[in-house]
């Protein structure tokens, strides 16, 4: 079974608020910078004539920058190999396990309003249930009988 990654955050990456400092003082002050701004975990962003040139970052940052990346990477791989599978299963009508989704690292939320939806509107019959067992067969020979002389709101099913 696959391991669920939890949602990327869009500050995951730097976390940290960004400092500016220009080149000279970059230059003049590089001590300080260091000890002040990367060992307290700030990012810097580096300006030239107040346009950012590039950034300093902590070695923590860095290294969850190029996790996150690789991680993203990983993700974008699984989702280009497996796409053309779940659109011909789509487009033909076959039905993906949803064991096979969460093998993929595809998190579904189960929502029966949603489910109910998709019967009602394409006529959709359930065979398995949400664990891939068999679900018993439908009773289609329900039928209600009103009794005239019981109150309307009583109904009986029977055979």
């Amino acid at each position: 079974m696959a391991t669920h990654e939890p949602p990327i955050r869009a500050g995951e990456i730097l976390e940290t608020p960004v400092e500016r400092i220009n080149h000279r003082t970059l230059k003049n002050e590089q001590g300080r910078v260091f000890r002040e701004y990367l060992r307290s975990g700030v990012a810097v962003a580096v300006e030239n004539n107040h346009e950012i040139d590039g950034y300093l970052l902590p070695p923590e940052t860095f290294e969850a920058a190029r996790e996150t990346l690789q991680r993203l990477n990983h993700q974008l791989a699984q989702i280009r190999a497996v796409l053309p599978l779940l659109l011909a299963a789509a487009r033909s009508g076959v039905a993906v396990p949803s064991s096979t989704l969460e093998d993929l690292g595809i998190d579904q939320v189960f929502d029966w309003r949603a489910l109910n939806e998709l019967q009602a509107r394409f006529g959709v019959e359930l065979t398995h249930d949400e664990d891939g067992a068999l679900m018993p067969p439908r009773i289609t020979n329900l039928r209600q009988e009103l009794f005239a002389e019981e109150d309307d709101a009583e109904l009986i099913i029977g055979d």
